[in-house]
Formats: C-alpha cells, sequence, structure tokens
C-alpha cells in the first residue's frame, strides 16, 4: 500500500484520458462527500482551499472565499502535526490575519490576508519536508 505508487499510477491514467472526459468526472464529484482512507472532511476543506489557491494566484484570478471557510482552514491548519508540520513551524510566532478576525499564537507578529496565512502553513510544509 504505497500511496505515492498508487498517485502515480492514477496520474498516468488520468493523463490517457480526453480533457471531456476528465471534465465528466470532476463534475461528477461535485456534492460528493467521499474522502480518501483516513482522510477527515476539514482536510479535504484545506486541500480544496490552498490548492485552489495555488493555482488561481499565479493566473491572477481573484476569488472571495467566505470568512467562515477560511477561519475553518486556519484553524485546521494551526493544530496540525503530521504529515504538514505546521504546529511545529509556527510555534513563537503570532499569526495575524488583517481581512477577517482571526489569529493565534504568541510572539513576534505576522500579519497578512487569511489566505496568505493559510498558504503559508500548508505550502511552507511542503518545502520543507523536500
Amino acid at each position: 500500500m504505497n500511496p505515492n505508487r498508487y498517485i502515480a499510477r492514477e496520474a498516468l491514467a488520468a493523463g490517457n484520458a480526453s480533457p471531456e472526459a476528465l471534465l465528466g468526472q470532476l463534475r461528477a464529484t461535485v456534492g460528493s462527500r467521499k474522502t480518501p482512507p483516513m482522510a477527515k472532511p476539514a482536510a479535504m476543506l484545506v486541500d480544496t482551499v490552498c490548492h485552489s489557491a495555488d493555482i488561481r494566484r499565479p493566473l491572477g484570478i481573484t476569488k472571495t472565499i467566505p470568512e467562515e471557510t477560511l477561519v475553518e482552514v486556519a484553524d485546521t491548519l494551526e493544530g496540525a502535526n503530521f504529515p504538514l508540520g505546521t504546529k511545529k513551524r509556527i510555534a513563537g510566532l503570532r499569526l495575524v490575519a488583517t481581512d477577517i478576525a482571526w489569529s493565534t499564537g504568541d510572539g513576534p507578529a505576522v500579519e497578512g490576508p487569511a489566505e496568505s496565512l493559510n498558504l503559508v502553513m500548508a505550502v511552507g510544509a511542503r518545502r520543507s519536508q523536500t
């Protein structure tokens, strides 16, 4: 049960599908509450919010994310240990969202929009593990 091998195999299979078939598969998941094994719904929300920002921001596409969604993602990320390691990385810092009512931690303040703080907590973890 090697997750990386599974993902690679699935990616290769998906790469052979037409764009129309891929779009159909994506649309078929709308409304699904199915999660990968051992993944919690909050983790799926974090994944969706952060990866959509990863795609949107470089393309200059803006989107307003509801405050309650940003708070849920931030609250989930702030206490995340394995596999993200966020809790350890932000220890000793105070993160303060400048656009919504959210903050966490003690120490020197790191301020910015909630989406940016969420990305730092999530995406920064992947870079520190490589």
